[in-house]
């Protein structure tokens, strides 16, 4: 009985069934994500329209299906006449969720991960500055020494740490990909609001090969980088 188990029938046997449950899965994922989406091509064909230029007049073209905030969602960027275009088409009815051209954002919609209205550091309208706290450094009410940035908050020395800047981030993304600025071609930088985290996105091209990197616009750090060859 043993032996009858490590036969070669077995063994091909075996192989039939794992081919057979591959090819199951495969189907299975293919028919969920399709019945998800109007398609890449499709939703590209949408932000064309919507910019009013044909896929002849464009460069760099890219559709990528995204699953956010419990939607599906197509992603769709190109470059054209110098100028780059960005757009977020709902993947359920190819509706234009975000149009953003040359980073400035004016699409009918926000992504849900864009910074809340209510920003972290707004003042609070019953608590003006003042002369006090505009010209004098903030002090930790235990010890009296001044705080090394920032304000303090109730005897806390909580300090409010600085962003290090989308040139710093631009940097940071080429030193780790050994390249230079010059040696690249549609270098984009844009600052992100994701899971109470501000990031940075920085993307470019060397030839056909697409750079793609996310950093910690805090810290400096690159939580996730990938790259692509076209």
């Amino acid at each position: 009985m043993k032996n009858l188990f490590r036969t070669p029938k077995r063994a091909a046997v075996s192989a039939a069934c794992l081919t057979v449950i591959v090819l199951a899965v495969l189907a299975a994922a293919v028919i969920v994500v399709s019945g998800r989406g109007i398609g890449k091509s499709a939703a590209a064909a949408v932000a064309l329209a919507d910019a009013g230029l044909k896929e002849s007049e464009v460069t760099a073209l890219r559709s990528r299906l995204e699953f956010d905030d419990g939607r599906f969602l197509y992603e769709v960027d190109f470059y054209s006449g110098g100028a780059e275009y960005e757009y977020v088409i709902q993947a359920r009815d190819g509706a234009v969720l975000v149009r953003d051209i040359e980073g400035q954002r004016s699409g009918a919609g926000q992504r849900a991960q864009a910074q809340p209205a209510a920003q972290p550091t707004a003042q609070p309208a019953a608590q003006p500055a003042t002369p006090e706290e505009t010209s004098v450094p903030p002090q930790d009410m235990a010890s009296g020494e001044t705080g090394a940035a920032g304000k303090t908050d109730g005897g806390t020395n909580q300090v409010k740490n600085e962003e290090i800047g989308a040139e710093r981030a631009k940097e940071i993304a080429l030193d780790h990909a050994k390249l230079t600025e010059s040696e690249v071609q549609f270098l984009r930088t844009e600052k992100d609001y994701d899971d109470g985290r501000l990031e940075y996105e920085v993307e470019f091209y060397q030839g056909r090969t697409e750079y793609s990197y996310t950093i910690d616009a805090v810290s400096g750090e690159i939580l996730e980088y990938d790259v692509d060859l076209d």
